[in-house]
């Protein structure tokens, strides 16, 4: 059976039971008040009338939402979620500047969230009267919208009073003819004919069965006191009628005022699960569209966009880009653009507000400009965090140096701050006296605008000079090559400082590379860089091995010191595997897949690779029997990644793959001699695989079909030996050269920051506009010189 609210709140008539509880708890209590009663049907169809009229007008104006970008309204309740509410006000709480100063954070972690997360709805059920303040978009006006809807239609679940709810953008009073509240609220009735309205408003205040909702007090202009005098009106309202639940809403920054009575709380910002939830009904049927959208949030590279999700606002942008593309955009300089236009801009002309202009005069490029000169030389030093003095100076700053301004001294730089945050919310108080960007990718994006537009300083030279291999810039550096006309000095540059991050002993291995694919015959070089990076993690895999193999060969490997040292070497190879491997992916997903699924199996370490499992379980012999794993599986899966491999290269480097893993599977069933029925697979099996080779017609192959097999499945001798001579084979046939485990193998050695500045410049690559892309990646991971 359909819920009548819903047809109310997707449009249709007041349900019969609402009017009916409207009539009950309003107009007859009134009628009893005055010392009169229903006279004949006549009276009673009047209050019907008037009631049924007033409960329609909430559904028309707040039963539906404008989201920003779509080109009509929605319902209400197809896009409402919970929010929460704090009962302590971020901007009163107070911090020490110099501890935030030296806190190392990736994103902003200043935390928000100090106090108890309640439900709103549930405190207004409760009956408290709230001064909410939030940033801007947070979702003040829906949900007062929603507890207008709610209330009118006796949905609050069990209030504490029932009360007719009366809903009042402020700004909307304020530029009425009406200076007094009263009267205004009296007009709101009128319109509906009530009988008596101005007795019935009086009457319904009188016994505290009002629920006022003022909306929007930061949206009243400050100008000839407008907003200061308003402000006082509200305050002698809740006063008088302290009875009655009252609701004001105003963005956090423009909260100068208070009111007795009335509890201060904030909008908190939507948590991960709220954000999942609301967009979850903003793409309403399109259930694979959503899931779609959630999985590309998770992913590493789209962490600044993720961010924007806490804002309502901006995560209707993010969901309005993403059904109309399907996908974010590479260039996510785009979508920070669209999210600062819909701050600065958009959000209050689509809703025909009008501020103050205490910085009328500047223009959008300006406040850009202006945006770019704080965040940078902030970003530079670490800087995260302003006090309000050093902030505001910042702003006197910047626009003391227009054309035609005044004296710095002149400037108030603090009063054009307050409005920012107020106005914009790029800027917020995030703790008394401390001021922030609103998102940390806000700052980057405007260091990044800064870097670029200034590029005839050598903005680019000394970013990537100074912070190419930083963590903390990557995302600048991306932004800074999507934004850039023509990229290639930023491309040049990233070259040459990746190259200042390899040391002689890798040369040896860059070379290795080289001559592996010196006679492969490709048409695309972007596949001879994917061949390269094939035959690095090939000998990260060998030396991976060789560790396993040396470690289970040891007389003292139950000695601590002795398995220290080997986890710690596994662990740097793993971790330089997963560095290359990140490169195959960006130049051809498809074939690092099968590289990488391939050798995982070979060498067993599938799990440690794909979950955050115990670095032991790298150095665990029998991982095999504990996965129960079909060894003639094994092999039909790595025959078709081996020939995927071939299609996507070339024979002799399928032969080579397939020979490791050959070698890999036989030393796992070497240190396994429990495992017979896998040891009887893959002897069975061996001609197969020696044919399989043949196929190929590579000499590197038929080297297979002469080797000695173990008698049996018992013989370990055989088995040993058959290990011996697969790993020797392969090393003669291939040249490895043996990785020496020294300490620049290591999370943070020159072959890490190597492979991170690579892979770094492949995705300006796929961002950026270049006129030699080719010559670029036809050099990747080749020595300089």
């Amino acid at each position: 059976m359909t819920d009548p609210f819903s047809q109310f709140m997707a449009g249709g008539d007041l349900p019969a039971s609402a009017l009916s509880w409207l009539l009950d708890s309003f107009a007859t209590p009134f009628l009893k008040a005055i010392g009169g009663k229903w006279q004949d049907s006549r009276e009673r169809a009047r209050w019907d009338d008037a009631l049924r009229s007033y409960g329609q007008s909430i559904l028309r104006h707040y039963g539906r939402l404008r989201v920003l970008g779509k080109s009509e309204d929605v319902p209400l309740g197809d896009v409402f979620t919970d929010v929460h509410i704090l009962d302590q006000i971020s901007a009163r709480r107070r911090f020490d500047m110099r501890e935030l100063m030296e806190k190392q954070v990736e994103r902003f972690d200043l935390p928000q969230h100090t106090g108890e997360r309640r439900n709103g709805m549930g405190l207004v059920n409760q009956g408290q009267s709230l001064y909410i303040l939030g940033k801007p978009g947070a979702g003040k006006t829906t949900f007062l919208k929603n507890v207008a809807v709610a209330s009118i239609s006796n949905r609050l679940g069990s209030p504490t009073k029932k009360r007719l709810p009366l809903f009042v953008p402020l700004h909307e009073w304020a530029n009425s003819r009406h200076h007094e509240l009263l009267p205004f609220l009296v007009d709101q009735l009128d319109v509906h004919h009530f009988p008596e309205a101005d007795k019935f408003l009086e009457h319904l205040l009188e016994n505290g069965n009002g629920q006022i909702l003022f909306d929007g007090l930061d949206e009243v202009r400050q100008e000839r006191e407008q907003r200061a005098h308003l402000a006082q009106q509200l305050r002698d309202f809740t006063k008088k009628y302290d009875k009655n639940q009252t609701l004001i809403t105003c963005r956090v920054a423009a909260s100068e005022y208070a009111f007795s009575g009335l509890r201060d709380v904030e909008m908190a910002d939507f948590t991960r699960e709220q954000s999942l939830d609301y967009a979850c009904k903003w793409f309403g049927d399109a259930e694979q569209k959503y899931e779609s959208f959630a999985a590309d949030l998770e992913k590493p590279e789209n962490a600044g966009l993720a961010e924007l999700c806490n804002v309502p606002l901006l995560l209707s942008l993010l969901c309005l880009y993403y059904d109309d593309a399907q996908s974010f955009p590479p260039r996510r300089a785009e979508l920070y653009e669209d999210a600062l236009d819909a701050l600065l801009r958009k959000w209050d002309s689509s809703r025909q507000i009008q501020r103050d202009k205490i910085y009328e005069k500047l223009s959008h490029k300006r406040k850009q400009q202006m945006f770019a000169h704080i965040a940078t030389p902030a970003f530079e030093k670490g800087q995260l965090y302003w006090t309000t003095k050093q902030l505001a100076y910042a702003i006197s700053s910047y626009l003391s140096n227009l054309p035609g301004a005044p004296p710095l001294e002149e400037i108030d730089g603090e009063a054009i701050l307050y409005a920012i945050e107020a106005q914009h919310g790029v800027l917020v108080e995030r703790a008394h006296n401390i001021h922030s960007f609103s998102h940390l990718s806000f700052q980057e994006y405007f260091t990044a605008r800064y870097i670029v537009e200034n590029e005839a300083r050598g903005t680019i030279h000394r970013l990537i000079d100074n912070h190419l291999i930083d963590v903390r810039w990557r995302e600048v550096i991306l932004l800074s090559g999507s934004l850039l006309d023509n990229a290639d000095e930023l491309m040049s540059e990233i070259r040459r400082t990746t190259s200042e991050h390899i040391d002689d002993r890798w040369f040896i291995y860059l070379d290795w590379l080289g001559e592996k694919i010196q006679q492969e015959r490709v048409s695309e070089a972007t596949q001879l860089s994917v061949l390269r990076i094939a035959y690095l993690i090939l000998v990260l895999d060998y030396s991976l091995s060789k560790i396993r193999t040396q470690f289970f060969e040891l007389p003292d490997r139950k000695n601590s010191n002795t398995q220290i040292d080997h986890k710690y070497w596994a662990k740097a190879l793993l971790h330089l595997r997963r560095q290359a491997l990140n490169l195959a992916f960006i130049l051809d997903a498809n074939f690092a897949n099968a590289l990488d699924l391939t050798l995982a199996l070979a060498l067993d370490i599938a799990v440690p690779l794909t979950s955050n499992v115990d670095i032991d379980i790298i150095l665990t012999p029998d991982l095999a029997r504990s996965r129960s794993i079909n060894i003639s599986e094994i092999f039909a899966f790595i025959y078709t990644r081996i020939r995927s491999i071939v299609n996507s290269t070339t024979q002799k480097t399928g032969v080579h793959f397939l020979l490791f893993c050959i070698w890999r599977i036989s030393g796992i069933l070497q240190s396994n001699s429990q495992l017979n029925d896998a040891r009887y697979i893959f002897l069975r099996d061996f001609v197969e695989i020696q044919t399989f080779c043949t196929e190929f017609g590579e000499e590197d192959a038929t080297a297979l079909i002469n080797f000695n097999l173990p008698v049996s499945i018992r013989d370990e001798v055989g088995w040993y030996g058959l290990t011996k001579a697969l790993g020797k084979n392969l090393g003669d046939i291939m040249h490895m050269p043996e990785l020496l485990l020294t300490p620049h193998i290591s999370e943070n050695s020159a072959m890490d920051r190597y492979l991170y500045a690579n892979e770094l410049l492949v995705r300006c690559l796929d961002l950026a506009y270049v006129t030699n892309r080719q010559e670029i990646l036809d050099n990747l991971l080749r020595p300089p010189g």
